[in-house]
């Protein structure tokens, strides 16, 4: 899996403040205010940003006549209504099942200095001028899409032989510039969020499903659904429909293969980003994903950022029913795991976060078809 060179001494708020710089270098907003909005929520502040980032992108696009980014993309929409539309998603990204294989082997520093690397392709994505440009800096990330109907497009080119930067490039023009760029910005916003704001417990996690199940997490945003918080807020939480505007929208998209091979296959995962509230606490929660095809196959994921305790993380298959949640939650977190790795139903588990120790924590989760 390729990297840039970064500079990861420098803190994270140094490093996103540096991208929040060149970002209004180039599209003339102030991204980093934005970011820091007074007196709205921190899901309010990633929003904002995104509506304001994606208009200036596209109004600077279509002033300097960029490929793609003609008004028609609109399909009949004003620019307000398009932006608003597309920014009520939190878009899967997906990789090659090696590489996809690759992050659930990545611990430590590594792990950190991968969200890094992932924080800055996506600004220079961002920046793309063409669909070229954005694909160039999609597959030095060693990703594949962005969006799940934009991988759907690019495993249809795969099927149809084309080599791989052409499907990705077929991908891009299939959704358009206008809607690929959105994407991007969505997840732009988020890591620079978790990257910028001063907050000593919080965690920006990754969840990877090498299955051949699309997952959901069932009314995840009620507050009494298959999400729950023990401490702390969710402030971005995945969710990508499945193929269009008009398509039901899940957490994980299944896997889709292109080859004849186990190993070509498409794998998505998704993002989330959660963060403590005020007082003496971290952000800890836990989300149980159910298979859309199989409502009693679910694997639940916890993550935990402690006031005081260790970091930790973990992953178990669930089959039926899984119970209470805070129950559920207090069996895998009270492992102490920082990294599990096994075997189980036939499926590989990984779970892990960077540190043991440290408010600023990235985590990795997977569930692979062995």
């Amino acid at each position: 899996m390729e990297t840039l060179e970064l500079l990861t001494n420098v803190s994270e708020k140094e490093f996103a403040s540096q991208i929040c710089e060149n970002l209004s270098d180039e599209f003339g907003i102030d991204v980093k205010a934005l970011l820091l909005t007074p007196g709205i929520s921190a899901k309010e502040r990633i929003k904002l940003t995104t509506t304001h980032l994606m208009e200036a992108i596209i109004l600077k696009a279509e002033y300097e006549n960029v490929e793609g980014f003609d008004s028609t993309a609109l399909k009949g929409m004003n620019l307000a209504d398009f932006v608003a539309d597309a920014i009520e998603i939190e878009p899967n990204i997906s990789y090659s099942e090696k590489d996809a294989i690759a992050l659930s082997n990545l611990q430590g520093q590594k792990l950190k200095d991968y969200l890094f690397t992932l924080t800055k392709r996506f600004e220079n994505m961002a920046k793309a001028k063409t669909p070229g440009q954005l694909v160039a800096e999609m597959a030095g990330g060693a990703l594949m899409s962005i969006g799940i109907p934009m991988g759907i497009q690019v495993v249809k080119s795969l099927i149809a032989k084309e080599a791989l930067k052409v499907a990705m490039l077929n991908g891009v023009k299939a959704v358009g510039m206008k809607t690929a760029i959105v994407a991007v910005v969505l997840v732009l916003a988020g890591l620079l969020y978790y990257l910028l704001v001063e907050n000593p417990k919080k965690i920006l996690g990754m969840v990877v499903n090498n299955t051949d199940d699309d997952f959901v997490v069932n009314n995840y945003a009620s507050g009494n659904g298959d999400l729950r918080m023990i401490h702390g807020q969710m402030v971005n939480f995945m969710e990508d429909s499945n193929g269009g505007i008009e398509a039901p929208k899940l957490q994980l998209k299944e896997r889709l293969n292109y080859g004849e091979g186990n190993e070509d296959n498409m794998v998505f995962a998704g993002i989330y980003f959660a963060d403590r509230n005020v007082g003496f606490r971290g952000a800890e929660g836990i989300a149980v994903f159910t298979s859309k095809s199989n409502p009693n196959f679910k694997f639940a994921h916890v993550f935990a950022v402690p006031y005081t305790n260790d970091n930790r993380s973990n992953i178990k298959i669930i089959n039926g029913d899984p119970g209470n949640l805070d129950n559920l939650f207090r069996n895998l977190y009270d492992q102490n795991k920082q990294r599990v790795d096994y075997n189980d139903q036939g499926y590989r588990l990984t779970s892990t976060v960077n540190d043991p120790r440290g408010g600023v924590v990235g985590c990795i989760a997977y569930i692979g078809k062995i």
